[in-house]
């Protein structure tokens, strides 16, 4: 006992010598790893912020600069103008740094991926492009009916919209589908909880947000984009158009994206026409995804069809009962008269028939195929639950007869051996009696 037992000790002691080290690894991982997740979830926040106010920062300077230029033959910044430049070069220099810190974290954090240089370039590339301070350039574009001339600030300006998917990256990142759960849920079940999963997530589970955000976000950027364009070309060649306000641009987009075209509003540049037909077929895709998410909310939920259907029914028979009652009491009416044709007695006798034969097809068709389904289900758990019962019962007898059987038994044994000690004390007394 004591040779087993010291046995025993000496495995339990390797095994946890064995294992120490390897769940302090999985800690240490882990630890890593949560690490990793915090650093990159912070990078990407201060990268939407930076992003966002260099974007609000442009756009701003943008439309100062139009405003102090409009009226210039030749354009030229001001000393506050190429402050406000500056600033922004600044915020596009520290968010390409974010960005590189961006895909370093991730590449650490997920080291089975494929490192997606092209993306990352593409990435730095949009983000680089902005308007650098102390630079002035004004060109010219030929049109139908006259000229267009932009500035190169302007144009620019719309790639700073670009970095609006920082924001969108952002709202992903935080949501509940790339939390430590959905992580590691997704690392069991083989798939990788990336930014796509969750959007498409947000898709299946909430949709009306995530679609309502992306139309008011395509009708802002082709607002903005369109008033960019027609701006210059309204006060160079003025008909009644009026894009100085962005509430035109927002409107004209609106109507572009929903196809409508009322006239009062419409693009005269070769740029703003770009952007119209863009506008056009990406709002027919949004508006598509809108109809399928409402269509989705309008679907019946935990049995709604069933009470539909059964109150449909039940109404149904209640219309019917009421012409059976109409028609009874409409015979009963005419019996008593004289002047009456038989045949009409017979006719009225015959609709009271086929109404009776129309409630009996409707009581007959109460239970619908899902409620016939409902009903045996209910009745096979039953069935099955009475089975398990009866099961169990005889479970319980047989333990009870085994029990009995061996007390039997032992009984029996008990019963033999006193038989053999009185028959063997029999046997010495009849020696004795004998001697």
């Amino acid at each position: 006992m004591e040779q087993s037992d010291l046995r025993q000790a000496v495995v339990c002691t390797a095994f946890s010598a064995d294992t120490a080290p390897s769940k302090g690894k999985l800690d240490k991982k882990d630890k890593k790893v949560e690490r990793l997740r915090r650093l990159l979830s912070g990078n990407d926040l201060l990268a939407a912020v930076v992003g966002v106010s260099g974007t609000a920062l442009g756009l701003l300077e943008s439309e100062l600069y139009y405003k102090d230029n409009r009226d210039r033959v030749e354009s030229c910044s001001s000393t506050y103008l190429n402050a406000l430049r500056m600033v922004v070069s600044l915020s596009t220099v520290f968010l390409v740094i974010l960005i590189l810190r961006h895909y370093s974290l991730s590449w650490q954090l997920f080291p089975s991926i494929r490192k997606r240089y092209f993306s990352l370039g593409l990435e730095v590339m949009a983000c680089l492009v902005h308007w650098p301070p102390y630079f002035d350039w004004t060109f010219s574009l030929h049109q139908l009916d006259g000229s267009l001339t932009l500035t190169g600030d302007a144009v620019f300006s719309l790639f700073l919209l670009c970095r609006l998917y920082l924001f969108i990256r952002l709202l992903g990142g935080f949501s509940k589908w790339k939390s430590d759960i959905a992580q590691k849920a997704c690392s069991e079940t083989g798939c990788q909880a990336s930014l796509g999963f969750a959007f498409k997530s947000i898709l299946q589970t909430s949709p009306l947000p995530l679609v309502s955000l992306s139309l008011v976000l395509v009708v802002c950027l082709c607002g903005w984009a369109l008033r960019t364009f027609e701006r210059p070309y309204s006060h160079q060649n003025p008909i009644g158009h009026n894009f100085d306000s962005i509430w035109n641009g927002l409107w004209l987009a609106i109507l572009s994206m929903t196809t409508v075209g009322y006239g009062d509003l419409y693009p005269r540049t070769h740029p703003g026409r770009i952007v119209a037909v863009l506008a056009a077929i990406s709002g027919i895709f949004v508006i598509s995804m809108m109809v399928l998410v409402l269509t989705k909310m309008m679907d019946f939920r935990n049995g709604e069809m069933r009470v539909c259907d059964l109150m449909g029914r039940l109404s149904e028979k209640v219309k019917v009962a009421g012409r059976i009652v109409h028609k009874s009491l409409h015979i009963n009416r005419i019996s008593g008269l004289e002047p009456i044709s038989p045949a009409y007695v017979a006719k009225q006798w015959s609709r009271l028939r086929l109404e009776m034969r129309t409630f009996r097809q409707v009581r007959s068709f109460d239970f619908p195929f899902s409620d016939l389904c409902a009903i045996l289900d209910d009745s096979v758990r039953l069935w099955t639950e009475d089975f398990q019962d009866h099961c169990s019962s005889v479970q319980q007898a047989i333990a009870q007869l085994d029990i009995i059987t061996a007390l039997n038994l032992e009984m029996a044994d008990k019963v033999r051996r006193e038989t053999e000690k009185v028959r063997e004390r029999l046997q010495a007394c009849s020696r004795g009696r004998e001697d």
